[in-house]
């Protein structure tokens, strides 16, 4: 899917090659790199890279088979290589966290280059991503004939590496029948995305856990509004939009304690962030928010809004523009 993903992103890209009005900056990432540093090259023009995650997948997907293993060294090589050349010939580098910058760097042994980077978080519009009240979202829960009195939810693309499979034997361990697992996904699929789906249904499929899946939802901000806890149990990430839009929902986000994560969830409730994506730990997790007391439950959707509230789109648009 990388290789099919980079020609189709360097396709699109192509034509602004023979474009003839004048460009002050390019910006780009890692599918669109080549040409975009041929561009600037050719331009005199200062590229931007942006890094928004680490797209290697040899430590994601263990592959079975001689030609699939060998295929997928070849193919982590290829990006590394492309991301390792984007930040040596990039005028500036930017990751969405200071976190995920310093891993990065470290773990591909890219230190040298500390100077031309710089850190620009994501952010979230909160005039579409907002809280609203008790009796709001049980019309909600309504609308989307969700009629469960608890509802965990998981926003993401099928992925492996976002561990939908752990959470789904988390809420089996916890053996609660009130709950319902709500999975909203995009409907893009790869090949691998393909697998990995297959292998979600036949693991919903032997379980007794309710377990909704909803394809392209036109209102993202309903589900996080609807539900009583949101769930991100990824072995990697750097700083997703899911944990800044929940905690916009007034929703509490349970998630991996990984890079960009970590620098907003730090300072709200220790027991949100999963030192490890285990199960167990998960499901301790998952019981601790689904029974907390409305006092300590309100405290917490105050803390989250407030800290989504300095992840705005603005500031971020501002720094790119410095």
């Amino acid at each position: 899917s990388f290789i099919r993903n980079l020609l189709w992103s360097m396709w699109d890209f192509w034509w602004i090659l023979f474009a003839h009005q004048p460009v002050d900056r390019i910006y780009t990432s890692t599918y669109t790199f080549p040409i975009a540093w041929r561009f600037s090259f050719k331009r005199r023009t200062p590229c931007i890279f942006h890094i928004h995650g680490d797209q290697r997948i040899d430590s994601i997907e263990h592959p079975t088979g001689v030609l699939r293993t060998v295929y997928t060294k070849l193919i982590s090589k290829l990006v590394l290589t492309v991301q390792a050349s984007s930040i040596r010939y990039a005028s500036t580098v930017c990751f969405v966290s200071v976190t995920s910058q310093n891993g990065f760097l470290e773990k591909y042994n890219l230190k040298k280059y500390t100077k031309k980077m710089t850190s620009i978080p994501n952010g979230v519009d909160t005039r579409k991503f907002f809280h609203i009240s008790e009796t709001a979202k049980k019309l909600l829960r309504n609308k989307y004939k969700l009629a469960y009195k608890r509802i965990v939810l998981f926003v993401g693309r099928m992925d492996k590496k976002k561990g939908i499979h752990f959470l789904i034997h988390a809420l089996q361990i916890l053996r609660d029948k009130t709950i319902c697992l709500v999975i909203a996904y995009p409907s893009y699929f790869d090949d691998y995305s393909h697998r990995y789906f297959s292998m979600i249904e036949v693991q919903a499929t032997a379980t007794t856990l309710p377990i909704v899946f909803i394809k392209d939802s036109a209102n993202i901000e309903d589900l996080y509004r609807l539900a009583d806890c949101v769930v991100l149990p990824s072995v990697q990430e750097m700083l997703p939009l899911v944990v800044l839009e929940a905690l916009a929902c007034g929703t509490p986000i349970i998630a991996s304690d990984v890079e960009g994560v970590h620098e907003v969830l730090a300072n709200l409730e220790r027991r949100l962030l999963l030192p490890k994506v285990d199960p167990k730990k998960i499901a301790s997790a998952v019981d601790y928010v689904l029974n907390l007391s409305v006092a300590k439950k309100e405290k917490l959707i105050k803390q989250g809004v407030a800290v989504a509230s300095r992840y705005s789109w603005k500031t971020s648009a501002k720094k790119l523009h410095e």
